[in-house]
């Protein structure tokens, strides 16, 4: 069988890979899902999640279950250690700065990663954030954290493939009933992702058809869960 790696998203009813991944990534509160996988092998489990979602009780509870062996909390606070450490004393925690994030997805997409300043609605919105950004004032987060997870696992391994799923670029809600992503979330996403180079294009497998087509990469077509 083929070695991958695998991210995960929360997005309802998305189709599990029936695969024996060696890493999966999963984003905020998807992290549960990485149970599946757990039972038919030992992966090395990373969640990341977005600093204002840990505190959120489905999130924390979600990551709390699946006993990631590492957390990486996006932005500088809180810290995942101190979210985590007591109930998960065994787990590897770190916290990602903006510009750490920020220089990661450049890397990546190149100018492309600006749009991220413009996704919101309205033209004066826009070049307000424009004009902090310049000023010094307005950092830029990028992409979605599912977005993000999908990134950092291409980045860890140069030569291993990358299947992902339950992340998408449309607005709606996620598999544990709580909370939405964003549809300003998904236009960024939609708009940065495609610029993604074909290099790494070629070694990802999504099973959203709705994002393989836009973003051109590869839809999942073996077995699922």
């Amino acid at each position: 069988m083929s070695q991958y790696d695998l991210v995960l998203g929360s997005k309802p009813d998305a189709p599990l890979p029936d695969i024996a991944p060696r890493r999966i990534y999963t984003a905020n509160g998807a992290a549960s899902l990485a149970r599946h996988y757990r039972a038919r092998g030992t992966p090395r489990v990373i969640s990341i999640v977005a600093t204002k979602q840990m505190q959120k009780p489905e999130v924390r509870d979600s990551i709390i279950a699946a006993a990631p062996d590492e957390i990486i909390g996006r932005k500088d606070y809180p810290l995942a250690a101190e979210v985590f450490a007591d109930v998960l004393p065994d787990t590897k925690t770190s916290n990602l700065s903006m510009q750490a994030q920020f220089r990661l997805q450049q890397q990546v997409f190149g100018p492309w990663i600006y749009l991220a300043l413009t996704h919101k609605h309205g033209l004066g919105h826009n070049v307000g954030r424009v004009i902090k950004f310049l000023l010094g004032r307005k950092p830029v987060l990028g992409v979605s954290t599912g977005a993000f997870a999908i990134v950092y696992a291409l980045m860890q391994d140069q030569e291993i493939p990358v299947v992902v799923s339950g992340i998408g670029l449309e607005a709606g809600g996620h598999f544990y009933g709580q909370g939405k992503f964003k549809s300003t979330t998904g236009r960024k996403d939609y708009m940065i992702l495609p610029h993604m180079p074909d290099k790494l294009k070629s070694r990802l497998y999504t099973t959203d058809t709705g994002f393989s087509r836009h973003v051109g990469v590869r839809t999942w077509g073996e077995a699922v869960l």
